[in-house]
């Protein structure tokens, strides 16, 4: 009978910190993806490249501060090129939901700070204030995996609202 209750013991203190979550944890998030500008244009998807940090307050609640990077685009024109250059800070809270202990849904809801930058060669012109800032809600949904305690992979949809304040309003929406 002892012999029992050592192995349930032993058992319990191997699987513990395998049940334990990322309460109270700082993290460091590195993305890549794919942009599209909505609705669609002469441009090109964009690829992008993110950075952002994170507090974890509970398993089911996080916060995330991050600064994007989206490629520049270029469209030919007949009197010359136009090429945009956009970038996006954003601040969101984060839920997730585990499905196992390996998968959880996510999704997010914040703020967007949009800048907007045109680069005209030829005799083409550039109307309007450049650069330009515009800020949106932004939210997402997704899935995350984790490899371990220490690392997880995810996969997003994400929707940075406007990023310009013309008329008609181009929002930019990613994959990441």
């Amino acid at each position: 009978m002892k012999k029992n209750y050592i192995a349930i013991l032993l058992s319990l203190m191997i699987a513990t910190p395998a049940l334990a979550d990322n309460t109270s944890k700082a993290y460091i998030a590195a993305d890549v993806g794919r942009g599209t500008f909505v609705p669609s244009s002469n441009y090109d998807s964009p690829s992008l490249t993110r950075i952002a940090g994170g507090y974890h307050f509970s398993k089911f609640i996080a916060t995330e501060i991050g600064y994007t990077k989206f490629s520049d685009v270029t469209t030919i024109l007949t009197s010359g090129t136009f090429t945009l250059s956009t970038t996006s800070l954003h601040a969101v809270a984060i839920g997730s939901y585990p499905l196992t202990p390996k998968f959880d849904l996510t999704a997010k809801l914040g703020m967007s700070q949009n800048t907007l930058n045109g680069k005209a060669t030829g005799s083409v012109t550039i109307v309007g204030g450049n650069p330009t800032s515009t800020n949106s809600v932004m939210y997402g949904v997704g899935v995350q995996y984790h490899l371990s305690s220490q690392f997880s992979v995810r996969g997003q949809y994400e929707d940075y609202g406007a990023i310009n304040s013309n008329s008609p309003t181009v929002n930019m929406t990613a994959y990441s």
